[in-house]
């Protein structure tokens, strides 16, 4: 049966479509390695079984007049074989998903354009592709009401739910300085060196509690103290070193979308002519996570950004004209007020009966220099780092420091050198 849905690309979501190329993807990855190596033919059934549940990701990208939009998509989807760890991600499947559903050996991803989703949203597709798989296999799982393919469809799952919550009169400038900016030479060829670091989620948030922090602010002081001792050209910078995070907004504001429903918060340290500890950066995190992660605030920034989408001026300038202008926009501001990006997407709660037939999870997302990113399942956390730097000394001070702080850490790399 053809389905003829269609869907607004949401507010977080329309900028992507405009400023994605070969070197910036837009695109995250999500995996779980599983006890058996991955039967494809089995997947690709399960997958074409629950598009038509899954109404945001069973769509292709349109370009309308003023906006894009998403329409429905009736063509038989297929995986794809994962040839890489990571590199240079495509943006849509050979069928205009705007997703791909990749296998290796026993690892399921689910690599997500973020125009579609965000990574709660995509999160919530792959739990339920994976149930459904082990299900097909012939094992019995309750889903205990966590996977969504088991429950009658909600009509917030499609919602904007930036447009759905907005309100024009209060919202923040989005004025924004530049950052200090990675410097060192660059792999070709759009290349991402993969560096993965698993360790005990329990010793780790017993590092945190050290030092009163939780496990993102560690990472994210870590990731600036890390900078700071390497890059000495930051020292000299009058541009500080700013690292981006995005929140997951459904916490705050109680609206289970799976579309896009995140915004960045971040912390900014000037460095110049500076002589900084780590405790120095430490509380700075502390204090910015305090002042930027609550309702308020982000219900500001929120309506800041859904503002310019509101605007009538805008909203009839052609397509075309807006896509200049979201590349222009994006290479002067976006593109120059970020250091690097942490993403962290938790702890993964899954039915108590999938984590029996589940080893471990992963969350990639590559930057334009270094991106890292967090994932917990069960006794497991990952950090993921990628990057597109030759020179791993930010990289390999990190990893020194968890270990002189007591962790066992087990690397897996993607680089023969590492």
């Amino acid at each position: 049966m053809k389905r003829n849905h269609w869907l607004k690309v949401d507010n977080a979501g329309k900028i992507f479509p405009a400023v994605s190329n070969n070197s910036r993807s837009s695109t995250f990855r999500l995996s779980f390695e599983l006890k058996s190596d991955v039967n494809p033919y089995l997947l690709e059934k399960v997958v074409n079984k629950l598009l038509p549940r899954f109404e945001t990701f069973n769509v292709k990208l349109k370009k309308g007049l003023f906006w894009n939009h998403f329409a429905a998509n009736n063509s038989y989807f297929k995986v794809e074989q994962e040839n890489a760890i990571i590199g240079q991600y495509k943006m849509k499947s050979p069928s205009q998903y705007c997703f791909r559903v990749l296998y290796f050996q026993r690892r399921i991803t689910l690599e997500t354009f973020h125009a579609l989703s965000d990574g709660t949203g995509a999160l919530e597709f792959l739990k339920s592709i994976v149930f459904e798989y082990l299900k097909e296999q012939g094992y019995s799982l309750e889903s205990e009401n966590k996977i969504i393919s088991d429950k009658v469809i909600n009509p917030y799952e499609k919602l904007d739910a930036f447009s759905y919550s907005y309100d024009k009169n209060n919202r923040l400038s989005l004025s924004e300085d530049k950052a200090y900016k990675l410097k060192g030479d660059l792999y070709q060829d759009n290349w991402n060196s993969f560096i993965k670091a698993t360790f005990s989620s329990e010793n780790y948030l017993n590092i945190c509690k050290k030092y009163n922090v939780t496990a993102t602010q560690y990472l994210a002081s870590l990731l600036i103290y890390s900078i700071y001792s390497n890059q000495p050209a930051c020292k000299k910078s009058k541009k500080p070193i700013k690292i981006f995070i995005p929140v997951n907004l459904r916490q705050f504001f109680e609206v289970n979308t799976l579309r896009n429903f995140s915004l960045y918060i971040k912390v900014s340290v000037a460095a110049k002519n500076k002589e900084l500890t780590f405790a120095d950066i430490i509380e700075l995190t502390k204090k910015q996570f305090g002042e930027q992660l609550n309702k308020e605030h982000l219900y500001k920034r929120m309506n800041a950004n859904v503002f310019f989408e509101k605007n009538w001026a805008i909203r009839l300038i052609p397509l075309f004209l807006k896509n200049l202008a979201f590349k222009i926009a994006y290479k002067v501001v976006s593109d120059n007020t970020s250091t690097s990006f942490i993403s962290n997407m938790g702890k993964i709660d899954l039915p108590s009966q999938m984590y029996n037939h589940i080893e471990n999870a992963d969350f990639v997302n590559a930057g334009e220099r270094l991106a890292l990113t967090m994932v917990t399942l069960k006794e497991k956390m990952n950090i993921i780092f990628t990057t597109r730097l030759i020179d791993k000394s930010i990289v390999y001070q990190i990893v020194k420091t968890l270990q002189n702080e007591g962790l066992d850490i087990v690397i897996q790399s993607n680089h023969g050198d590492e």
